[in-house]
This record gives C-alpha cells, sequence and structure tokens, in this order.
C-alpha cells in the first residue's frame, strides 16, 4: 500500500481517486457507466495518452480485471454489500435509460417514415391535381354536402369500389346541378364515418375486398377526386371529419373512443390537396374526433356519425349539454338512409349511405333501403332545403 501510495503521488493522484477511478472504469467496461476515455482522463488528471489508458485495461494486468480479481478475492463485508446494491441500482438505471433511448430513437424513425409518407403523397397529388384558377362567386347561399357511409372495401355483389367510384360521380354531377340553381358560394363537405368497411365483424370480414389499409387508400383517392372536382364549381371546399365505428381497430369493448381508421383519411387528405388552394379543412374547432362542429354563414352546425348519438329529442339532449349550447342543427349518418327532423327548433338531418343495403347485416334485420345522400342548401337564416339524392 505505502509503495502505490509513492506511486500515486508522482502522478498526483491520492488514493481516494485511484479507487473511484479503478470503479469508473470498471463500470464503465461493465456497460454501466457511459463516458469516454477523454472524460475519464481528463476528469483525475492522469498523466497519460488517451490509447495508452484505454489499452491498459484491455488485459489481464489493467485496473479492471486486477479490482474484479481482488473484488472476488475478499470477503464480502457490508460496504462491500450496499456497494453491490449500488451497482445493481446503476445497471437498472443504465437499463432504463438504454430502453428510453431506444423508445425515442423507434419514434424518430417513424416520424421520419411519416414526414416521407406525407411527401409522398403530396408529390402524387401535385401531379395528379392542377391547381384552379379560384372563382368569386358573389352569392347569398352555401351548400353542406354529406358524405356518410361509404364502406369502401365492401364486396356484396351489387356493391364494391368500381360501384362506390360510378356513384360519387353520379352524386357529383347533381351536386354540381344543385350548386348552378342556387348559385351557391362555398361547399361545405361533412365526412361523416365509416368511410371504410373495417373488419368489426366476421361477417364484415368475409364480405371485404381489400384489406383495412387497401380501404384506406382507396377511400381517400376516391375522397381526394369528389373534393378536386367540386374545388372546380366553389369559390371554396370546407372540409370536416368525423370517425365512424366501422374504422374501429378493434371491438367496440377493447378500443377507446378515438382509435378508428377513419382519422387517417383526413391527414391523407390533407397531404394529397395541400397545393389546391381553395380546399380548406376546418376540424380543428371539433370538439372530439366523434363530435364536428362547422360554423356556416354565422350559424353553428354539429356532425357525428351516430353510433353514440341517437336519432331523436333524447340524442339531440345529450349532445346539447355536452357541449353547453344550442345549435341551428345536427348531422347524422350510421342508418343508411336520409331523413329530417325539427326537435325543439334543432334540425336534425341524417344522410345515407353510399352502398345502401343488401349486406349481411341488414339483410338479417330485414332493412332495406336505396343508396342515397344528402346535401342541404343554407343562407344566413338557416337551411333553405334539403336534397335528399338517390344514386343508381
Amino acid at each position: 500500500m505505502e509503495n502505490l501510495e509513492k506511486e500515486l503521488e508522482k502522478i498526483g493522484m491520492s488514493v481516494e481517486d485511484y479507487e473511484n477511478c479503478l470503479s469508473d472504469i470498471a463500470d464503465k467496461l461493465d456497460g454501466v457507466l457511459d463516458i469516454e476515455w477523454e472524460e475519464l482522463k481528463d476528469k483525475y488528471n492522469i498523466p497519460l495518452a488517451t490509447d495508452v489508458l484505454r489499452k491498459a485495461n484491455g488485459t489481464v494486468f489493467g485496473g479492471y480485471m486486477v479490482k474484479r480479481f481482488m473484488d472476488d478475492k475478499r470477503p464480502v463485508s457490508s460496504m462491500d454489500s450496499k456497494i453491490a446494491d449500488i451497482r445493481k441500482e446503476k445497471q437498472k438505471l443504465f437499463d432504463e435509460r438504454a430502453a428510453l433511448m431506444k423508445v425515442k430513437r423507434d419514434e424518430a424513425r417513424i416520424e421520419e417514415d411519416v414526414a416521407l409518407l406525407e411527401r409522398k403523397i403530396s408529390e402524387t397529388g401535385k401531379e395528379k391535381y392542377k391547381p384552379n384558377v379560384v372563382k368569386t362567386i358573389d352569392s347569398d347561399t352555401d351548400m353542406i354536402i354529406c358524405l356518410s357511409d361509404l364502406h369502401i372495401g365492401q364486396d356484396t355483389g351489387s356493391y364494391n369500389s368500381v360501384v362506390a367510384k360510378e356513384r360519387l360521380d353520379e352524386y357529383l354531377a347533381q351536386l354540381i346541378k344543385i350548386q348552378k340553381r342556387n348559385s351557391a358560394k362555398n361547399a361545405y363537405v361533412l365526412l361523416m364515418g365509416d368511410m371504410i368497411s373495417g373488419n368489426i365483424h366476421l361477417t364484415v370480414q368475409l364480405q371485404n375486398r381489400e384489406n383495412a389499409v387497401e380501404q384506406v387508400v382507396k377511400a381517400s383517392e376516391l375522397v381526394s377526386d369528389f373534393l378536386y372536382e367540386l374545388s372546380k364549381h366553389f369559390e371554396n371546399v370546407f372540409v370536416n371529419s368525423v370517425s365512424g365505428n366501422h374504422s374501429r381497430i378493434n371491438l367496440k369493448e377493447n378500443v377507446l373512443r378515438n382509435e378508428r381508421l377513419d382519422s387517417l383519411i383526413p391527414w391523407y387528405l390533407k397531404a394529397k390537396l395541400e397545393h389546391i388552394d381553395n380546399i380548406v379543412f376546418i376540424d380543428e374547432f371539433n370538439y372530439d374526433p366523434t363530435i364536428g362542429s362547422i360554423e356556416v354563414r354565422g350559424k353553428e352546425y354539429l356532425v357525428v356519425h351516430g353510433d353514440f348519438d341517437s336519432f331523436d329529442q333524447s340524442g339531440v339532449a345529450k349532445l346539447v349539454l355536452m357541449i353547453g349550447h344550442t345549435v341551428e342543427g345536427i348531422f347524422y349518418g350510421h342508418l343508411h338512409n336520409n331523413s329530417y327532423q325539427n326537435i325543439s327548433n334543432i334540425k336534425i338531418i341524417r344522410s345515407g349511405s353510399l352502398c345502401g343495403t343488401g349486406d349481411d347485416y341488414t339483410v338479417s334485420k330485414r332493412i332495406s333501403g336505396n343508396p342515397e345522400q344528402m346535401a342541404v342548401v343554407v343562407d344566413d337564416g338557416g337551411i333553405v332545403s334539403l336534397h335528399p339524392i338517390t344514386l343508381n
């Protein structure tokens, strides 16, 4: 020990610093301490080159090996036990830190992948859709246009993605006629949920042609085309979106309310159409992913899919109580048929479905009806006219 102290004096190091240095070297080589050799050299003012210090610990005569050998030889004392406990805690801390860093790296990769995907979608949108020459329309009316229950991916024989495209084109033609008759200025397009068929039940899965990812992409592309064509005929096209029950990622009791694939569609649309100046997404004022809100000519309208909200006085009362004030009207989807009621001076409008009936569920429930959607003309006083549109 005396000889060791003399040797340490020559390099200006105390016994305590020497012991601490050996401990740090051991922890570094065990992976417990994240420190560079240069930092160790500076920390203890070791008069050796960094490579010499590093290589010296790579042999059986190095400080690390000596320390480990002596630790194993000497009897375990209470102090040794405490030191061992501290080392264990340091190792736990190191493991937790490593796990956290891995999560952060994974999150960074996901964010990078999402950003890359957004750029790719945006690039394809710019190639496909040329910017419009935005027209100015002098009018005292606007239109609210429903897109509800498209169920893209479903294949019942009479309905599939090809038929969906044909019906959207037919719907678009009817909307343009209504716009011209009323000289409507702006369009408010409501994506009202169940844009995709999803995989919520086995019977639904059996009737799907595309998987859930393909359904989201197909629905997004069809709606992109629809919005772009509308933007040629209106001064502005405002878009709001809520989620429906068919896009749940699991059974109702196993998922949160907002875990629905419908939420991916507006994200896709925003990337695809970001360069079209007169298409504007207005979902920032929604109350949550299942309750949308739009303001048209100074009056507020709510948008819901309808799986949480009944189309009656009770459903209207609960919604109004939840948001804390009354509204001009509420738009619903979900039940695959167009209808209208006035409850306590609140207009409730239900839009139908693009697929109509004929799937296993509607047949088993003995529900029949045509494929249809709803459009509404509004002015400063509220709703002027309803346009239930039946599709072939």
